[in-house]
């Protein structure tokens, strides 16, 4: 499946729509404003997730299966705050690119 190649100038809200992964291609877009993907069922990251580039948050709130990254992480450009479950994503690397603060 391929999700796009392009630029979203405003929110993507994929809350709660019961996700298990994300295709590669899903790391080619670059967001205005948020990204929401809490409160899914996400196993893992695309390997290549560290492309993003969110001009707002990014929230991966509610991913209790989501216990690790993707090397490519440390890499992700968010112009707001990154949201994780409290004690689930154990080893969250250095995030340079983050402008805000990094909840978990």
């Amino acid at each position: 499946a391929s999700f796009g190649f392009g630029k979203v100038n405003s929110c993507l809200a994929l809350s709660a729509n019961q996700l298990r992964t994300l295709p590669e291609s899903f790391c080619l877009l670059k967001l205005s404003g948020d990204l929401t993907l809490d409160d899914n069922q996400l196993t893992f990251l695309p390997r290549l997730f560290g492309n993003l580039r969110v001009g707002g948050k990014l929230d991966l709130y509610n991913n209790k299966k989501l216990t690790s990254l993707p090397n490519s992480f440390g890499a992700i450009h968010v112009g707001g705050d990154v949201y994780f479950s409290q004690g689930v994503v154990k080893d969250i690397p250095a995030l340079p690119q983050v402008k805000g603060k990094v909840v978990s």
